[in-house]
């Protein structure tokens, strides 16, 4: 997956079982084959387990500040053939790495798909997947130790594992498609179809018969009529009172080079239709061939609902489109999402701090238009922030991790501090004192508040006043930047010549997935949360792929009232937060249905005797914690 802007990532993920600041999915325990399962159920099951394999299908220096924007070479990639059906919440199009390995557009990329560190870290996430699907959508690594990763020796404890195992495979390697269908008033649909050669194909008409046999002691029984196709038909136990009994359908059948499973209640209406488009057009799809690798499209309504996470139509979700494909270095990504009601943005002019913002940087990020989204959450309406910030900036020095800054205009930011930086002290305290390490204290004469001691940095929020105006910063670093040369001009001009657009972020990738290793395994210590483990599958991959990425740019643009546009050009498709953020997830005993650092706390309050700290990094100094006292803000 190419891109998933952390505002999104907050409104689809639901709060867990503490109430800052971490985020959860919720998942259904219950059994995937048996009785009283319908095919929405299923589907809403599956939908973790289809998010790591949609992660996995799409998973290559310069390294400085960019002179040219994102979208000056991407004309070479077609816009979206057409639109969603409207009964259509979720179609994912891959052509997997077999054809990828052929396509010189993807050079670069295969490089990093084919290291050894990828290769052992795609194992372990299929084995993951493969206990997880055999445990019915449940994790079957219990008491076990977080550092866990011999997951092929638990396959023996779920026959059904080793069966399926396989079949993971040929969803990564082979071309693939998969559609949700879900009418108004009618149970959703399923369908899935994979290009696979004869041999291939028995092997999932036989294995996942057997896996569900094992899974479910139901058989499937052989299609009328063809012998490359079987059914299997669940009966569902009545739900009381006179409703009849309900029954489940999952079909497996062949049609040319393509293997198709379908799941619905009782007949399929969707499995005869990509059946069709085949005959017809020698693909499921029913779209055009185009240069794409991956092509994702998704109703977040609709997956929101699904998952139980929110069914509000006030949250005007919008209906999400991603592709990705190459030019031979580079890794080009599009992204459409388009709201069913207007967006209220408004695009104010920028203020960008340029006084404050200096060489050497390893990312900037602008952001604006959020001031009427701030507006509704109640974290703004509890602690009366007026006005409410519209627009952000954050950037990062190469100089050190913790060398990071955040900005937002805010007219006379000295006096909102003076009445809500006590009130932060008071109130998040006590919270603290249960879940993390530290404490926050509010500085009369800085008009701030800093936490800590906590390890390795200094998070603080204050007031300042620069040449552009008054804003509240934020930072994990003791000091203010120091005195050097200006960030270069060409970098502001790419976000101020653009009108329409909202976000701006570029990075030198390389420099920020080593940051965020050191500031990620920091803040698990803050909170009090193991590490990821150092010589895990995860930490090897990232700091093996972290030399082979260069500049990553993404910009997103607002092409009309309801509608935003998104572009990227990397060498990966995921900057250095979304790489560290995917290895959390993929890290998780739980995974897919959880993430790394929502484990269980450390059994040290004070972690004294467990921090690990994060490894040396080429080119980093080891930062030095000089001072805990807050320095004043410039005038």
């Amino acid at each position: 997956m190419s891109f998933l802007p952390s505002h999104l990532l907050g409104r689809v993920l639901r709060t867990h079982d503490i109430p800052f600041p971490f985020t959860s999915f919720p998942f259904a325990k219950r059994p995937p084959f048996g009785y009283n399962l319908s095919p929405y159920m299923c589907i809403r099951m599956t939908a973790p387990g289809l998010l790591a394999v949609l992660l996995l299908l799409a998973g290559g220096c310069k390294k400085s500040a960019p002179t040219e924007a994102a979208t000056d070479t991407t004309s070479h990639i077609p816009p979206q053939q057409s639109a969603m059906q409207a009964d259509t919440v979720a179609r994912i199009h891959s052509l997997g790495k077999t054809r990828l390995a052929a396509d010189t557009n993807a050079a670069y990329f295969m490089t990093i798909w084919n290291l050894p560190e990828s290769a052992k870290l795609q194992e372990q996430t299929l084995d993951k997947l493969a206990l997880w699907l055999a445990n019915g959508f449940r994790s079957a690594i219990t008491n076990q130790p977080l550092e866990f990763t011999n997951y092929r020796a638990l396959f023996t404890n779920y026959p059904s594992a080793p069966l399926l195992r396989p079949l993971l495979d040929d969803l990564i390697q082979e071309e693939c498609y998969l559609e949700i269908r879900e009418a108004t008033n009618q149970p959703s649909e399923l369908a899935l179809a994979i290009r696979l050669n004869e041999k291939r194909a028995g092997l999932w008409k036989t294995s996942l018969a057997a896996a569900l046999g094992t899974t479910s002691n139901l058989r499937p029984v052989a299609a009328e009529g063809d012998r490359q196709a079987w059914e299997l038909r669940m009966p569902n136990q009545p739900t009381g009172g006179t409703q009849p009994e309900a029954i489940e359908r999952l079909e497996l059948v062949r049609s040319g080079e393509w293997t198709l499973l379908g799941l619905a209640r009782d007949n399929s209406r969707l499995l005869p239709e990509l059946v069709a488009r085949i005959k017809r057009d020698g693909t499921p799809s029913g779209q055009p061939a185009t240069s794409y690798w991956l092509e994702a499209a998704l109703d977040l309504a609709w997956l929101a609902s699904a998952l139980s996470i929110s069914s509000n139509p006030a949250e005007n979700l919008p209906r999400v489109s991603v592709a990705l494909a190459g030019d031979g270095e580079y890794v080009r990504t599009r992204g459409e999402l388009t709201f069913t009601k207007p967006l209220d943005l408004k695009l104010e002019p920028w203020k960008i701090p340029t006084s404050l913002i200096r060489q050497q940087l390893a990312g900037f990020t602008a952001l604006r238009g959020i001031g009427p989204w701030l507006s509704r959450q109640n974290l703004i309406r509890d602690f009366q922030i007026q006005p409410v910030p519209n627009q952000g900036y954050v950037w990062s020095l190469s100089s050190s991790p913790s060398q990071t800054f955040a900005l937002a205009p805010m007219p006379d930011a000295s006096s909102l501090m003076e009445k809500i930086g006590p009130r932060i002290e008071l109130e998040l305290n006590p919270w603290l004192t249960n879940n993390a390490v530290g404490q926050v204290e509010y500085s009369k004469e800085h008009r701030g508040v800093s936490w800590g001691p906590v390890p390795l940095m200094i998070p603080s929020l204050q007031p300042i006043s620069l040449l552009e105006g008054d804003y509240l910063l934020g930072r994990l670093a003791p000091n203010l930047p120091a005195p050097g040369k200006p960030a270069p001009p060409e970098l502001f001009s790419q976000i101020t010549s653009r009108p329409n657009l909202v976000y701006y972020d570029w990075e030198i990738t390389q420099n920020r997935v080593k940051d965020w290793i050191f500031v990620g395994q920091s803040t698990r210590i803050m909170f009090r949360r193991e590490q990821l483990p150092l010589k895990g599958d995860v930490m090897n991959f990232l700091v093996a792929i972290g030399p082979k990425l260069g500049n990553t740019i993404t910009e997103i643009t607002q092409e009309g009232p309801g509608s935003l546009a998104l572009i990227r050009k990397s060498h990966i498709g995921l900057t250095g937060l979304e790489l560290h953020l995917l290895g959390d997830w993929l890290e998780s005993p739980d995974f897919p249905a959880g993430f790394y650092s929502l484990e269980e706390k450390s059994s040290d309050p004070l972690l004294l005797r467990r921090v690990k700290r994060p490894p040396v990094l080429p080119g980093k100094a080891p930062f030095v914690l000089q001072s805990s006292n807050l320095p004043a803000a410039p005038k």
